[in-house]
């Protein structure tokens, strides 16, 4: 193998490298987002049953 060869192929496994730390920070990111997403449902859920509480007690 060349060594223009060698460099272009150590360029790349580089490029690939910095590719999958790219990967790894957007599914964390992702990750997050999905845990903050059934944050939101939990806390919406909360709020139904509230709703549905006093909607019950005005009723009475």
């Amino acid at each position: 193998m060349s060594g223009e060869q060698k460099q272009k192929q150590h360029a790349n496994r580089e490029q690939v490298q910095r590719a999958g730390e790219v990967l790894d920070a957007i599914i964390s990111s992702v990750r997050k987002a999905l845990q903050d997403i059934e944050a939101i449902k939990n806390d919406i859920a909360s709020l139904e049953m509230r709703i549905d509480a006093i909607e019950e007690n005005d009723l009475r």
